[in-house]
């Protein structure tokens, strides 16, 4: 019993020894790709575990050839690679022969080992060939408003139109030089004053498109005028960059049969036109019953914002003032100075203030102050015609209470 027990071990610690050696000494050999298309490349990879192996030869069967320098050895651990290139359709085999050496625990035990790594090659697709037909230019290009400039070319993708400010639509027409091809853009097209860019694009049958650019230019020069201080106003029609002042709403009116662009103040009770002279200087003027009553200007003063109004007549002769251009707070302004040189550093201005009040306002030159005169101050409605007025009838009152009182004493 204790012989059999002796020989079961022993079998047993064989079977641990055979099972370790076969389980930490192995090699690979595995391509990279299983199916490749002719003319494509792939790499076959080679690695050993717990052995060395030196290579004696690599075969090739099929259509292909090793294009990288072929690998000599590989010790555990490692990898290395063999590139191949494929010239046909078929299977490619490549085959590996060498000798390794196995590791364990007792003893190096060379063997001559073999390999083998097979590849499908495909025939590469053929290229598809595009038919449709290529030509996206244009055979004619029309206008029904001014001339095309230059004129047209087929080869030519860029035209300018130059038509009068009265214009307000332009119809584009165009045709492909070939019938497959499509147009779009063209039609009629809304025009507004200064420039109105267009493309028309043909696009051949395969797809590929070319575009035209039409630049239509319309005259901004004005059309509607209002006369105003022996000059002629003409309403601004391009009105790019113009910046509409603070708390004033555009809206449409009609001047001498013309749609033309107001803008209207509800708090300032105040309409105005954005309107250049005869010497092309853009600017607001104030309208009344679409008359011109002044130009709109707006200055900043002591931190608020004013409106320069048209000076009453009333206003400008006034006793101990001197009616003058005066400099408030870098504004040229009409204005007063007065006569007494102690208030050389005063002036007077004729203002309206953002809540839409006219007043006459005094400021102080050296602290930039302003303010508005108290009433007694502004122009008195009572003047010396008045006060001659009231004398008068205190006069002829006073006359006729002495003469009646004269005839009750003779009586």
């Amino acid at each position: 019993m204790k012989k059999l027990l002796t020989i079961l071990g022993t079998m047993f610690f064989m079977c641990l020894f055979i099972h370790s050696d076969v389980m930490a000494s192995s090699y690979t050999m595995t391509a990279n790709k299983s199916s490749v298309t002719t003319g494509d490349s792939f790499t076959i990879s080679l690695s050993a575990s717990d052995m060395y192996i030196k290579f004696n030869s690599f075969t090739v069967s099929g259509p292909a050839t090793i294009t990288s320098s072929q690998p000599s050895d590989v010790d555990t651990g490692g990898r290395v690679t063999l590139t191949l290139k494929t010239t046909a359709a078929g299977s490619v085999t490549v085959k590996m022969t060498g000798t390794a050496a196995r590791y364990d625990s007792a003893v190096v035990r060379d063997e001559t080992i073999s390999k083998s790594v097979t590849v499908s090659v495909k025939d590469a697709p053929k290229p598809v060939i595009d038919t449709r037909s290529k030509e996206n230019k244009l055979s004619s290009l029309t206008i029904d408003q001014g001339v095309l400039s230059p004129t047209f070319s087929s080869s030519q993708t860029s035209y300018q139109v130059n038509v009068s400010g009265e214009v307000e639509s332009i119809t584009l027409g165009a045709k492909p030089i070939d019938s497959k091809a499509s147009v779009s853009g063209t039609g009629k097209k809304s025009l507004s004053v200064g420039k109105n860019s267009f493309v028309i694009t043909c696009t051949a049958e395969n797809g590929s498109q070319l575009n035209y650019t039409i630049t239509v230019n319309v005259d901004d020069s004005p059309i509607v005028f209002l006369d105003y201080d022996n000059q002629k106003y003409g309403f601004v029609r391009n009105l790019d960059g113009m910046i509409i002042p603070a708390g004033f709403e555009a809206f449409e009116s009609k001047i001498n049969g013309h749609d033309v662009t107001l803008y209207y103040s509800e708090l300032l009770q105040v309409t105005i036109a954005y309107l250049q002279d005869e010497s092309k200087e853009k600017s607001f003027y104030r309208l009344d019953n679409d008359e011109i009553i002044g130009e709109f200007e707006q200055v900043k003063i002591d931190n608020r914002i004013f409106t320069i109004v048209p000076i009453d007549n009333r206003y400008i002769n006034r006793e101990g003032l001197t009616f003058c251009k005066v400099m408030v707070n870098n504004y040229e302004l009409d204005g007063w100075t007065y006569v007494d040189p102690l208030l050389k550093d005063y002036y007077q201005v004729y203002l309206m203030n953002s809540e839409g009040n006219i007043n006459l306002y005094q400021y102080e030159l050296t602290e930039g102050q302003l303010q508005i005169l108290a009433p007694e101050s502004q122009i008195e409605e009572t003047n010396y015609y008045q006060i001659a007025t009231i004398i008068l009838s205190i006069v002829s009152l006073c006359s006729i209470a002495g003469i009646g009182y004269v005839i009750k004493f003779k009586k």
